[in-house]
């Protein structure tokens, strides 16, 4: 090897490291800030948003980083998600969960019709209290038939509105998918203009083609109060973007945006917003970043499916790759839960309630309990560093 190709090589690595010790000397700050503030993170998140220069440093690490780094590796992150998108919009992924779900409801009318019959039969044996019903045991009870009749009657309404609902994405699917890409940096669909219509938001974009937004602070209004075309919304806003109407996006993306807020009360926030801004059977599409193997924090990503699920919310696809969990969850009710006792668990490793009984991170496998939580924490946060972003 030359001497001038080594130089190259050893420059190339330092300025990796420069750049990624930037991001997450970032992330970290930010968690150590809400553990000193007790958890109050609008307050944490207020002044992280007027530090105009550390905004700015992130903003540019990021842009060298996705450029010029990481465009040496494959793009498993972004092509992800436009295959994702392909198969769900354009291949038939949609089209064959709206023929389940129309095979569900007619099992389900089915099994009313014959909730039906055993209420007739019911009122002819109404002086026993056990009774055997056509296509149930003999050992199956009258209360067990009450409740079985009352998941019947409050399913097949739900199924029946569903698909009513389901001519907002007609199929086949025809025009571009109408994509938020949150957290959008240097904006990496836009390679892909010819299949999506893209929107990139950033708190700090690093291009002129990304509005800044900050996404915690966005105002989701009613559609009637405020419409986007379907094509090129991105020529219709001007930055800074502080409102979007519900329902105007086919796909929102969070690629390694969640990890980036420090407290799990603003992932769930972030979860609701895209919510309220995807079409109904639209699509959430969230990679997060894990170098280690797919068991190592299985639990974390039961809590996400659960968490994100309860919203309105179900998983159609999840894959672990070598360094990144990617999900797509497709929106399947138009309203979900809101109760805010379910954000605690969009917990990330890195917080503070995310040890195992043992005081160990998940993550790394690290005792916390030494107190030296700078380093341990800057320890774990190497792996950034191979992270395949791109």
């Amino acid at each position: 090897m030359s001497l001038d190709l080594q130089s190259q090589m050893d420059y190339q690595k330092t300025r990796q490291k420069l750049c990624a010790d930037m991001v997450k000397g970032t992330h970290l700050r930010l968690r150590q800030q809400l553990r000193k503030a007790n958890g109050d993170f609008v307050s944490v998140w207020e002044e992280h948003c007027q530090n105009h220069e550390l905004l700015g440093q992130y903003a540019e690490a990021m842009r060298i980083l996705a450029t010029d780094i990481w465009t040496q590796r494959p793009d498993t992150r972004i092509h992800w998600c436009y295959d994702v998108c392909v198969e769900y919009f354009q291949k038939g992924g949609l089209l064959k969960l709206r023929e389940k779900e129309q095979r569900r409801l007619s099992y389900e009318k089915s099994r009313l019709h014959k909730r039906e019959v055993l209420e007739q039969t019911k009122e002819l044996n109404a002086d026993s209290d056990v009774q055997t019903f056509a296509g149930f045991p003999q050992h199956c009870s009258l209360s067990r038939v009450n409740d079985f009749s009352d998941v019947v009657d409050s399913e097949v309404p739900l199924l029946q509105d569903r698909l009513c609902q389901n001519g907002c994405i007609d199929l086949p699917f025809e025009g571009k998918i109408t994509l938020l890409d949150v957290g959008s940096c240097h904006n990496s669909f836009e390679k892909f203009d010819d299949f999506f219509s893209v929107v990139g938001i950033d708190l700090c974009p690093a291009v002129e083609s990304v509005l800044k937004c900050d996404f915690l602070q966005l105002k989701v209004t009613q559609k009637a109060d405020y419409s986007l075309p379907a094509n090129n919304i991105s020529e219709f806003l001007t930055s800074p973007v502080t409102v979007l109407p519900e329902a105007s996006f086919h796909v929102v993306v969070f690629s390694l945006l969640l990890e980036y807020l420090p407290s799990p009360r603003q992932r769930w926030i972030c979860c609701q917003k895209a919510h309220r801004l995807l079409t109904l059977d639209g699509l959430l599409l969230v990679v997060s970043p894990d170098s280690h193997h797919q068991q190592r924090n299985a639990p974390m990503m039961r809590s996400w499916k659960m968490a994100i699920e309860a919203m309105g919310f179900t998983r159609w696809r999840y894959v672990k790759q070598e360094h990144l969990h990617c999900m797509a969850f497709r929106k399947s009710k138009a309203c979900g839960a809101t109760a805010e006792k379910h954000s605690d668990m969009l917990y990330i490793p890195q917080d503070s309630h995310a040890k195992s009984e043992e005081g160990e991170d998940f993550e790394t496998g690290r005792d916390l309990s030494s107190g030296n939580e700078n380093e341990q924490s800057l320890e774990f946060l190497h792996q950034l560093n191979e992270i395949n972003y791109d």
